[in-house]
């Protein structure tokens, strides 16, 4: 794949590689759009105002050209074709907008399935003012993400090296439902915790959108370290939530890629803070402390779990019905809880 930004010279490179190509006494095909290659005679150029991919697709098949050059790859349809032929074994160059070596490749995520992606796109040129500034090379293998540590995380890992610098730079596999592009030089011991703390909190966002669906009723997560990360639920649901000899646990355990610690709500820490409360209109409003305007709560009521955020006056006003008849029958706990 040859990738750069708009007036790179990916064109002038890819005019390059046909001739070269027809030297060898290869059979070249072009797919165009618009055309602009300019190439000898001898090589057909082929254009979508001529035809349908699926049509092309045909044509390319039965006359299994040595190489085609697609110029360029911008859309799903583009990204599928590409991909039809190159696992059919025909020699593909294709051609493509990025604006850094590693977004060409995170374009075909998303349209292709991740564990092919390395069959498809092997290798990547990157063009930047005529000249070729980086190679990129693609390979699936099976190891612990960078980061992780558990060998119960290992997953299909597809790395991503620098031909030039021999090492390498990425690494890319599934994050629970979501795809995600791993910088490897921002895993290591010296990462900044802001920095650190940033890729916690999209890890937690993550984990707490898949479970939402695993596990019934609220909880709560904390994130503990780069592969652990501890869930309070109610108690009455964690046999349930472990399973026979921790079965439904490490199941999900699977899933998520994360080692998970189940703790009851009861195990969280207190908030020690002085409220009040106000009914009016069937709304209870909890009052607290005019230093924690605008301030993150977490309150328990019964077995639900409530997070909310203070007002300009220092006021928690809720109006489910449903939970103001429990705080007034049972009342409500406040959770020491900072969401990470």
């Amino acid at each position: 794949m040859v990738s750069g930004a708009p007036g790179s010279g990916k064109t002038t490179f890819s005019q390059a590689l046909v001739e070269f190509y027809h030297k060898q006494d290869k059979i070249i095909k072009t797919i165009e759009s618009p055309r602009d290659l300019m190439v000898p005679d001898s090589v057909v150029q082929y254009s979508f105002t001529h035809g349908s991919h699926d049509e092309l697709r045909d044509i390319l098949l039965l006359s299994r050209p040595d190489y085609t050059i697609y110029d360029e790859v911008r859309n799903t349809p583009d990204f599928e074709l590409y991909k039809d032929l190159r696992l059919t074994g025909i020699g593909m160059i294709g051609v493509i907008h990025a604006t850094k070596p590693v977004d060409s490749i995170q374009r075909f995520l998303g349209t292709i399935e991740i564990g092919i992606i390395p069959q498809v796109l092997d290798t990547v040129i990157f063009i930047d003012g005529g000249k070729i500034t980086e190679i990129l090379q693609l390979e699936l293998t099976v190891k612990v993400p960078a980061g992780m540590n558990s060998e119960d995380l290992s997953r299909p890992v597809i790395v991503i090296s620098s031909f030039f610098e021999n090492k390498p730079l990425y690494e890319i596999y599934s994050f629970g439902e979501q795809v995600v592009v791993i910088p490897l030089d921002k895993i290591d011991a010296g990462m900044p915790d802001k920095k650190k703390k940033n890729m916690h909190k999209y890890a937690k966002d993550l984990i707490d959108q898949k479970l939402s669906l695993l596990i019934p009723g609220g909880f709560l997560s904390k994130i503990q370290s780069d592969e652990r990360i501890d869930i309070f639920i109610p108690k009455k649901n964690k046999a349930s939530i472990i399973g026979r000899a921790g079965k439904n646990i490490m199941d999900i355990e699977k899933q998520m890629g994360f080692q998970i610690g189940v703790h009851t709500l009861e195990d969280l820490p207190l908030l020690d803070v002085k409220t009040n409360l106000k009914k009016r209109n069937n709304q209870m409003t909890i009052l607290f402390p005019k230093h924690m305007i605008e301030h993150p709560i977490t309150i328990m009521i019964g077995d639900d779990i409530l997070q909310g955020k203070t007002n300009d006056r220092a006021e928690l006003i809720i109006k489910k019905k449903a939970l103001v008849r429990e705080i007034e029958k049972k009342g409500y706990v406040l959770i020491d809880y900072d969401g990470i």
